[in-house]
């Protein structure tokens, strides 16, 4: 909140309708925000501007992590260095924002300019656009709503409410809700191995 003073209640209203949404820990959807919000101020961006691009990559990144079974936290590590202009954490999930791409991108080409000539804050909005269209490509833009009720993302959903009843219920329960949350967390981590079969095995009493 202290990223953006004038407009905590909102951004605050838009994280627990959000993670409410697609079942997150509202804790970790606010960090996220936090991160993008640091990145898109510090391109000197308009208020609007930046609260409307970070709600965009925090879903973005929410979207990718549901569709190739990641954790959020990784996810947005990604999605933020990428941004930055570290390619490989990305082109490794079939999204590349090297200089090369930049530069056939419709912002670079409605600059005139290449990769070289790029001043880095028009870097970031061509590798915002490769990531958009890189999302589109992989049909991953709104997985995480779309897909909210599949195995790997209700055990997500599960460490979100386990999170969210240590934060209400404090130290009352907290040893027992710590151990809960580091089980599902660990539990939401093994998914990346199953197959289709195993995560209905685990997760049957669910669906």
């Amino acid at each position: 909140n202290a990223l953006f003073r004038e407009s905590a209640g909102e951004m605050n209203e838009w994280v627990n309708q959000y993670a409410s949404a697609i079942g997150r820990s509202k804790r970790e959807t606010r960090d996220g925000v936090s991160a993008f919000q640091g990145l898109f101020l510090g391109m000197k961006l308009g208020g609007e501007q930046t609260k409307a691009l970070t709600k965009e990559f925090q879903g973005l990144s929410n979207d990718f992590a549901s569709l190739l079974v990641m954790s959020d936290e990784l996810a947005r590590t990604k999605f933020l260095s990428a941004l930055s202009g570290e390619p490989e954490p990305l082109r490794q999930d079939g999204i590349t924002v090297s200089d090369a791409n930049i530069s056939l991108t419709d912002f670079a080409k409605s600059l005139g300019k290449t990769s070289t000539k790029m001043t880095e804050n028009e870097k970031k909005w061509a590798r915002m656009e490769i990531i958009r269209k890189g999302m589109t490509m992989l049909a991953a833009t709104g997985d995480a709503y779309r897909t909210r009720d599949s195995p790997e993302n209700q055990l997500k959903r599960l460490a979100a409410a386990a999170e969210e009843a240590r934060t209400s219920l404090g130290y009352l329960v907290t040893g027992p809700i710590v151990k809960l949350i580091k089980a599902m967390r660990e539990l939401a981590g093994l998914v990346q191995n199953m197959n289709t079969s195993q995560l209905k095995a685990v997760t049957g009493f669910m669906i």
